[in-house]
């Protein structure tokens, strides 16, 4: 629109060729308001424009100020004359990279606008900068529909471990799925964003896929652990990490899984790791999980309720837990009403 006021320019229009159909698509155009009267170009078929495509690989331009009756033997400048009653019109390509891939048009309807080096120059120039910013756009929306497809893979892949969790013990199940929720909106809460958000997602879901390597008697047992058992179940996190430390992800996830019962003071397991050297997505979900699994119910005692495991997690801030996760997540029950779904029935409501 800015270049064709500055050229004073009836119509300016950027086309792209669609070999495969054959056309001409116009992807922008900008008209004069007193030129109202006329259609905007529209899809025009490539078979139409032959002396235009001649110049263009020739001349690196198609440059008419003068229609004489040979130009009209071309269609489109045919049409251009006696439907738009166009006097001048200057044509550049549209490189993107190398390739030939479009048109740039510059059309005046009521005068013969006379075009000079210096015109020719600077459109040239905008030309080039114009199919290099198509030339990012495509790469940019192939990327990002990659990245989609990446998503999407990676969605299903942890539902798929959900689910098979869910067969072996639905309780565990359940809890991933609300630790899910309540991680990621104490990251959320934090100011976190980006990779550090997805990693915290994607971890939660499957922290506890380990237990899949747990008996089941010992997942559902209705009493108090022995301290045997209680062993058994400590190597989760281990046999998590055995699960994941082999298939690629763009966050740390097998660590996350391996490192979700550590304690900042080093009292806890597998590694006895402290403070920094436990990963901050790690310190998060632990909160969550210590919240989650008190406030419900467990095959061997009912619920301690909310605000047990509030008052828990606030005597242990700086020493087992992350101050700014404690901090978070007592204001997510206390001041924004958070709570856990009972029953989820589609998993993307655990989305923040």
């Amino acid at each position: 629109e800015e270049i064709r006021i500055f050229l004073g320019c009836s119509d300016v229009f950027v086309a792209r060729f669609d070999r495969p159909r054959g056309t001409l698509e116009v992807l922008y155009e900008s008209m004069d308001p007193g030129s109202e009267s006329l259609e905007k170009l529209g899809d025009l078929h490539l078979t139409r424009f032959t002396t235009i495509m001649k110049d263009l690989r020739t001349k690196g331009q198609f440059l008419m100020q003068e229609f004489g009756s040979l130009s009209l033997l071309d269609p489109l400048l045919a049409e251009m004359v006696e439907k738009r009653h166009t006097n001048s019109l200057l044509i550049l390509p549209l490189y993107l990279g190398k390739n030939l891939e479009g048109m740039v048009g510059f059309e005046n309807i009521w005068s013969k606008k006379e075009w000079n080096d210096w015109d020719l120059n600077l459109l040239q120039t905008l030309c080039d900068l114009l199919g290099e910013a198509l030339r990012r756009k495509g790469s940019a929306e192939k990327l990002n529909s990659t990245v989609k497809i990446l998503k999407n893979s990676f969605e299903g892949t942890f539902r798929t471990m959900t689910k098979i969790l869910e067969i072996k013990d639905p309780y565990t199940a359940g809890h991933q799925l609300n630790v899910t929720r309540l991680a990621t909106a104490i990251a959320a809460e934090m100011g976190l964003t980006g990779d550090i958000l997805d990693g915290i997602y994607y971890a939660s879901l499957v922290h506890d896929i380990g237990k899949i390597n747990i008996p089941t008697e010992i997942l559902s047992k209705p009493i108090r652990l022995s301290e045997i058992e209680f062993s058994l179940i400590r190597n989760h996190t281990r046999y998590g990490w055995e699960i994941l430390h082999n298939i690629y992800f763009p966050w740390p996830i097998a660590d996350i899984v391996l490192q979700h019962h550590e304690r900042l003071d080093g009292s806890g397991y597998p590694q006895g790791l402290k403070g920094d050297e436990i990963l901050l997505e790690a310190r998060i979900i632990t909160v969550a999980d210590v919240v989650e699994a008190m406030s419900s119910d467990r095959p061997y005692r009912p619920s301690l309720g909310i605000g047990n495991a509030l008052d828990e997690i606030e005597a242990h801030s700086g020493q087992w837990f992350m101050p700014e996760a404690v901090q978070a997540c007592t204001k997510l029950f206390r001041e924004k009403s958070f709570s856990f779904i009972e029953e989820i029935a589609d998993d993307d409501q655990i989305l923040p």
